[in-house]
This record gives C-alpha cells, sequence and structure tokens, in this order.
C-alpha cells in the first residue's frame, strides 16, 4: 500500500479512525444521512491521506497510540496474595525492565473494551511447582497515568489464561512500580502504542 506522509500538526491518528469509520458507516449504507462536519472533515482528512485508497482505508485500520480511562476495582484477590510473587522471576527473566515492578496487579474496569490478540510477549511458566501444567500469560508494555494528569510511567498489561476474568474484555490487569495511594473506585489511565479500534474495542495487535 502506497503511503503519504501525514501533518501531525493538523490532523491525529484519533481523527483519521474517526473518519475512516465514517466511509465505513457510508459505504455499508449510503442511504445515511451525514451532518455537514463529518462531510467536511472526511474531505480535508481524505486530501491529507492523498494516496490512501478508499479500499484501503475500509480494509485496513490504522494503528496508532490510544488511551482508555479505567477505575480501579477488585479482581479475584489470586494476583494480590502470592501468584504474581511467584510468577515475577519468570517475568523478569522475560522482561527485564520488570524488576522494578510491584508482584502484585491493579485491576481496572475499562471505559470501552480491550482485546489482546498479539502481545509484545507471550509466554508459559509451571509457577505452582514442578510437575504442574504451564499456564500462557500475555505482557505487552504500555504507559500508565495514576493520578490521572501525572507524569506517566511504564507498566504491562498482565493477561494470565487461567484467570476466571480472561474473557472479560472490560477489565485488565496491570503490573506497575508501586503506586502510593491507589485505592478502589480511583481513576487510571492507559496508553497503548500501536493499537487500533475495531467494532467498537480497542485492540491489540503488535
Amino acid at each position: 500500500m502506497k503511503t503519504s506522509k501525514l501533518d501531525a500538526t493538523c490532523y491525529t491518528a484519533t481523527t483519521v479512525l474517526a473518519t475512516a469509520s465514517l466511509i465505513r458507516r457510508a459505504a455499508s449504507d449510503p442511504r445515511e444521512p451525514a451532518s455537514v462536519a463529518d462531510i467536511r472533515t472526511r474531505k480535508k482528512i481524505l486530501a491529507v491521506l492523498g494516496s490512501y485508497s478508499l479500499e484501503s482505508l475500509l480494509s485496513e485500520p490504522m494503528t496508532s497510540e490510544i488511551s482508555i480511562r479505567g477505575e480501579v476495582v477488585r479482581g479475584c484477590k489470586a494476583a494480590s496474595t502470592d501468584t504474581v510473587v511467584k510468577q515475577m522471576p519468570h517475568f523478569t527473566r522475560v522482561i527485564p525492565e520488570m524488576t522494578c515492578c510491584y508482584p502484585g496487579t491493579i485491576n481496572l474496569e475499562l471505559e470501552r473494551p480491550l482485546l489482546v490478540e498479539n502481545p509484545d510477549v507471550t509466554t508459559e511458566y509451571a509457577w505452582q511447582g514442578p510437575g504442574t501444567a504451564p499456564e500462557r500469560f500475555y505482557l505487552h508494555e504500555i504507559r500508565m497515568e495514576f493520578p490521572v494528569g501525572s507524569p506517566r510511567i511504564t507498566a504491562w498489561i498482565y493477561v494470565p489464561h487461567n484467570s476466571p476474568h480472561f474473557s472479560n474484555r472490560s477489565l485488565v490487569e496491570i503490573i506497575s512500580p508501586k503506586l502510593e495511594g491507589i485505592q478502589y473506585g480511583y481513576q487510571c489511565q492507559i496508553h497503548i502504542p500501536k493499537a487500533r479500534v475495531e467494532d467498537g474495542q480497542v485492540v491489540i495487535r503488535s
């Protein structure tokens, strides 16, 4: 696919994604009315995209950094006892940068669903001891704000495949450095690089 250089000072990737969504919607139902603002935005973005074809916008969602706000909630408490303590030595061998992290997780109920399809790291580890079946884990590096508006820190999305929350796309577990003062009900914001929006959900596909 031919590419053209976007004027980042005028148009954000979020706006481009929104425009692609408008085009998809119009293509699926040409009778659906669009507002004057929609039409103007669509024309401006398409003028900048230049060499992007309509087909590419319809079939290839663009990736960009996507931010999602979430509320700290209670999880199943397994990861806050000794589970992650046992798993961390393996994680830090795979990702040495995780040595700065607290051996527990923060559970966030997200304002929009998140599908982790192809993370930075997929690993298996028999953390329950010799002779036990290994569990598969997804680990994906992100940036995080707590409280919202504070400087970003490096953190990791943690997806244990044996978790009862594995299929819940509105709940995500985060491993991060220790955050002083964090409590249930507080707001955090995570920033996911190279994510995309598909069917109303954020998708991580590295």
